[in-house]
This record gives structure tokens, sequence and C-alpha cells, in this order.
């Protein structure tokens, strides 16, 4: 029989065969340079495949099979040790078996405790905005406080009412989340709730996402501390404060905010869950007009935010959106996402985004943006680069596989 026929009636492949030959289970006869398969490869085989099936190891099976061929299992004692491996196998077998059922056990019990966490974080929302917060609001049309009314109170912080102006501005608080009026979204920014774009990233890419949040942490350490006022917009796609919560100082003062009230949610479900100690300003706005005081932000943190909000506003960057905001000392510090001049993915962006900013992705368009605000650049570094491709991933669906895309991340002080 030739190995092709062998390995057919074994159900396996060719390469098996040969490896087990190799591993000397075998010893076929060579005609003309080809295995020659007999009927004491067949017996072979037959307990091989027995034996592999019992959990033995090549190892273990060659010392059978060499036991085997050298007494038959002709003499009582041939047999004794035969049996007493076989026993020492199911031996180890049972306390496998044993084993495995506990972990079974285990991971039954984990399974329940997560749905069980899993249902109490779907519960309804424990926090509110909190009142030390509400200083921080004024009427983005007249600069005048706002008023809070019609509101529900519960340990400190505003569950449900409104927040009003003279003037005629109005805005909702719903579960302790500001909501504003007015203002439209671009048709291609959509919210992202199923996490697909962590889902989708290769490794190389969440390793330097990552590798960003961990250094603009070590940033934030030496300037984010005692009573700082932090923001942070457009969540859709990445959150670096979420990132480091657990390690936020609760004297800080933290306003979060994105166009889609679904995405402002799941962030606060979860932040509460890990750190309910911060407070935290929460707005969902599309207006890009704050009702938060003008000058009254310390630190700005933002990862990639210049690029989302730059492939949707055109020429309106980012930076001079916020820039009434911030104070005249102000920090910012994040991570800026390029590729080279006039590459494939790059093209592909402006082919996909019509309404993005001609030169977003562009190291040259975060420098432009800087320079345009008048922001003092503290220090600048390329954290790495990837060009695996994103494959089906929403956010980067633009990339081209092979193409590099760099993080950059940035320091930068306003000038007062």
């Amino acid at each position: 029989m030739k190995i092709s026929e062998f390995a057919r009636k074994y159900n396996v492949e060719i390469s098996t065969v040969r490896y087990y030959i190799n591993s000397q289970l075998l010893f076929p006869k060579v005609q003309n340079k080809q295995y020659r398969f007999d009927d004491r490869c067949e017996t072979d085989m037959n307990i091989i495949v027995q034996l592999k099936d019992f959990g033995f190891s090549i190892s273990e099976i060659r010392a059978i099979l060499s036991l085997i061929h050298l007494s038959n299992l002709t003499a009582m004692d041939d047999v004794t040790d035969f049996v007493s491996i076989l026993e020492k196998k199911e031996v180890q077998l049972k306390a496998e078996l044993d084993a495995m059922q506990k972990t079974h056990e285990e991971l039954v019990g984990f399974i329940s405790s997560l749905k069980i966490r899993r249902a109490q974080d779907d519960a309804a929302i424990v926090k509110g905005l909190p009142l030390c917060m509400l200083p921080l609001l004024i009427c983005p049309d007249c600069g005048q406080p706002l008023e809070l009314q019609k509101a529900d109170i519960k340990g400190g912080e505003v569950m449900t009412g409104e927040v009003c102006c003279a003037c005629g501005y109005h805005a909702t608080i719903e579960d302790g989340i500001l909501l504003t009026e007015g203002g439209t979204l671009n048709s291609l920014d959509i919210p992202y709730l199923d996490r697909g774009i962590f889902k989708l990233l290769p490794d190389s890419w969440v390793s330097l996402f990552h590798h960003s949040f961990g250094k603009m942490y070590d940033t934030l350490k030496t300037v984010g501390t005692g009573g700082k006022v932090i923001l942070e917009n457009q969540l859709n796609c990445f959150s670096f404060l979420f990132s480091r919560v657990s390690k936020l100082d609760p004297t800080n003062y933290y306003i979060l905010t994105d166009p889609h009230p679904e995405i402002v949610l799941r962030f606060k479900k979860m932040i509460e869950k890990q750190n309910p100690k911060l407070n935290i300003l929460y707005i969902v706005d599309k207006t890009c007009r704050y009702p938060i005081k003008k000058g009254s932000v310390d630190i700005f943190t933002d990862i990639c935010s210049i690029n989302d909000f730059g492939a949707f506003h055109g020429e309106n960057d980012l930076i001079s959106t916020i820039s009434p905001y911030l104070k005249p000392d102000a920090e910012l510090i994040g991570t800026y996402l390029y590729c080279r001049p006039q590459s494939p993915t790059y093209k592909n962006l402006l082919a996909h985004h019509p309404d993005s900013a001609k030169h977003n992705y562009q190291l040259s368009y975060l420098h432009e943006i800087i320079k345009k605000n008048k922001i003092g650049l503290i220090s600048e570094t390329d954290i790495g680069s990837v060009d695996e491709w994103c494959g089906e991933n929403p956010c980067f669906f633009f990339h081209i596989d092979k193409d590099p895309v760099y993080f950059h991340m940035y320091h930068c002080r306003a000038k007062e």
C-alpha cells in the first residue's frame, strides 16, 4: 500500500504519516524510493490511533510499541507492564477530568456573575449632574449664568431638570446628562454603540493606542492635579479619560461631550461603574457652542478628536472651536494620527469624506492649526506606526493595507 492510500485509509494527512515514520512509530518498507505499508504497519497504526485517543504522547506511544514489538505481549510480565502503563494513564486522565470539571464549574459561576453585573449595569443611572459643576454653566448666546429649574436633586446631584436663560436659551438634564438643543450632524457621523471599533482593530493598532494612553497619562500627571477643569470631546470613537478613569484625580472637574446622546450615556454608565466619585459634567451637543464659561478649561485632552472633527467639519478645526473655553495658559495633551503626504490612505479618506479638512491626517495639518490658534508647542513625538489593514473597522475603513499610519503625541500650552 502506498503512502497516499495508507493516509486515506486512516483519514490523516500524508504529512502525519511521515511524522509517525520520522518519530519511529511506523516502519514501512522502501521500494524504488517509495514507502510500502504492509499488515504490520496497519497493526501499528491501529494501535497508534487508539493510544492517541487515550491521550498518550508520541514518546509514550513509541515506548508501548517498542514493548509490543519486542515481546508481542506473550510473557506475563510484559502484559503486566502494559497494564501498568494503561492504569497510570487512567489515573492521569481521571485527574485531568476532575480538574476540567472544577474549571467548568468555576467558568459557569464566572459567567453567572458577569450576567448579574450586566443586569446591574443596565439598571437606572445612579449619579446625576454634580451641583458643584453648575457654576461652570453659562448661556452660550448672551454669557449670563444659567438658571436651574424643575430640578430633581438627589444627594447633591441633579438627576433631571432644565437650565434656562432670560434670553431664551434652554437645555434639559436627563439621567444627569445635559442635553443642548439645535445643531445638525454630518450624515457620516454615526454613533458606534456595539464597540465594533475595538473588536475589529488589529492587535498592532490596539497596542499603539494603549501606548498613546500611557504617554498622555504620564504628561497629565505632571499638570492635571488639584481642582483643574479638564475637557474631552468627540467621545464616539475613543476616550483617553475613560482609559485611565480609575486613576484620575478626584479633586478635578471633568467635562465630557459628544453630539450623540447614546455615546455619552454609554460612557457615563461605564465611568460611574469604575469611579463614581469623580465630578463630571456630561454634555450632549451638536452645535459646538458649549454652555460652559469661556476661559474656564485648564486642560484639553485629545485622542484622535482632531482627526475625527476634521473629517466632518471642513476647515473648521477642533482647536479653534474649543479655544474660547480654554484658559490663557491651558494645556493641550493629545494623540494625532497622520499618514504620508498623498498616500493611498490619505486619498481614500478624502474620497470617502468629502467634508473633511483638506489636510486632515497630515502632520502639517496639526502644525497648521496649532500655529493658527497661537498655541505654543511644548513637545511632540511619534509614538510609532502601523500598516496592518484595519479590515471592516468602521472608524478607519479608509485605511489601505501596508500604508503606514503614524501615532503622534503632542503637548501644547496656550500662550498667555
